[in-house]
């Protein structure tokens, strides 16, 4: 009983925390993609959890739903640990971090509906303070408001809400990185340590959730504190940089766990990690069509492109792939789809027009240029299951919304007092101004 009032202490105390969160924002955009998964989130738990007689095929149970197997996973091994202290999945990272989150708020699936609206809010509010009043930000922050299955998984236990928070967080520290590094600015030590404890906190976050993306990120660093130190003729960025990389690495083999050995091999032999999905199968298997019907590696790749940005209705009749299964849910996967690929040719031909107009190439640009393509690569060659795809392209969903954001400086680094004055990302003369 005193664990239960607790619980519902700690849970009223967040949701009073999560609206203050919400009233810092500016954006009615944001406000709406916040209400939209709250309540979409809380329609498709009681749903499940009372098993009302409404799309009874796609439910679990407890709450949950079939597009959601992994958070039906993440719950059941953590809500194992809250009960009974151990379970065989303790040593996942995410497991325990939701059971951590469970046991403040309470061992129901719901208690990540809290999560999943934090981490979009947190994402939303660093999208904000990056672009500034820059036109870009009101399209950001649609990107992230109304992608169809970005709302999708916020409504499970899954990880990919507070992924996209540390992606964006990464943009915000990598920034401030290559602001305090200029040639005429006297390094201010205090905010340099404190910008170095939250790069390992938020690096250590990415290995748990996604120890992948961390062993690219660790691989990127270098160049970048390079490109910094060069562009601002300041060797001394360039040195820390490379000591920082030591805990950064530890931090990386810490989060990561088991998941990183497993990881490093697949990276290393892209081949085995597309013959596992291969000899899986399952409904939604990938083939290439018979307008692909030699090419070797080629051929699997081309299936691959045709499977990640084009609609299924669109993929399937031209012969490039044949995909079975998807439960009647082919309408929402192809219009998800169609938002990816606008939203990503919009995000290219930001880059482009800001480019043109003369925006510094900052190295926090190149960096997550090269991120994204390394992740983009290995994804849509390795992995043959469109319902593993579908999820698992948001990644390069992120990336692309994030990137233009990083053709220039923020007008607000770290440690900004609240009310400063917000420069349009991109702004030449705005960053002058900044001097």
């Amino acid at each position: 009983m005193i664990v239960a009032v607790c619980q519902t202490v700690l849970t009223g105390i967040a949701c009073y925390a999560l609206w203050r969160l919400a009233r810092r924002s500016t954006s009615r955009i944001t406000a709406a993609g916040f209400l939209l998964r709250a309540f979409a989130a809380q329609a498709l738990f009681w749903i499940s959890w009372l098993r009302l007689p409404i799309a009874s095929s796609l439910q679990i149970g407890e709450g949950l739903w079939f597009f959601s197997l992994d958070g039906a996973f993440y719950y059941r091994a953590a809500n194992e640990l809250v009960l009974t202290g151990s379970s065989a999945a303790a040593s996942i990272p995410v497991v325990q971090f939701f059971a951590y989150w469970m046991l403040a708020f309470g061992n129901v699936v719901s208690a990540a509906i809290l999560l999943n609206c934090f981490a979009y809010l947190g994402t939303a509010l660093l999208i904000e303070d990056l672009g500034g009043r820059s036109s870009y930000t009101k399209i950001a922050l649609v990107a992230l408001a109304l992608n169809p299955s970005n709302i999708l998984w916020s409504t499970q236990p899954l990880k990919d809400s507070l992924f996209c928070f540390l992606l964006a967080a990464l943009v915000k520290l990598l920034d401030h990185w290559q602001l305090s590094w200029r040639r005429e600015r006297a390094i201010d030590w205090r905010r340099f340590f404190a910008w170095t404890a939250a790069m390992i906190a938020v690096l250590f976050a990415i290995a748990a959730t996604r120890a992948y993306m961390a062993v690219f990120i660790c691989a990127l660093f270098v160049p970048f504190v390079v490109m910094v130190a060069a562009r601002g003729r300041r060797w001394d960025a360039a040195i820390l940089g490379v000591l920082l990389l030591l805990p950064l690495t530890q931090v990386t083999r810490l989060g990561g766990g088991e998941e990183l050995r497993r990881v490093q091999r697949r990276i290393a032999r892209p081949e085995h990690a597309r013959m596992n999905f291969d000899q899986t199968g399952g409904g939604t298997h990938i083939i290439a069509g018979p307008l692909l019907a030699q090419g070797g590696r080629a051929r699997s790749f081309a299936a691959g492109l045709a499977a990640t940005f084009l609609p299924r209705t669109v993929a399937q009749p031209a012969g490039l792939v044949r995909i079975g299964g998807g439960r009647g849910l082919w309408f929402f996967a192809d219009i998800d789809t169609l938002v990816f690929d606008a939203t990503i040719v919009i995000a290219i031909a930001w880059c482009i027009r800001r480019l043109r107009a003369g925006a510094s190439l900052s190295p926090a640009f190149v960096f997550f240029l090269l991120l994204l393509l390394i992740t983009a690569g290995p994804l849509i060659y390795s992995v043959t299951n469109f319902g593993t795809l579908f999820r698992l392209r948001q990644l390069i969903y992120v990336l692309a919304v994030l990137l233009p954001m990083t053709l220039a400086e923020s007008s607000n680094p770290l440690g900004t007092q609240p009310g400063d004055e917000r420069v349009p990302a991109g702004d030449q003369h705005g960053r002058e101004a900044r001097e």
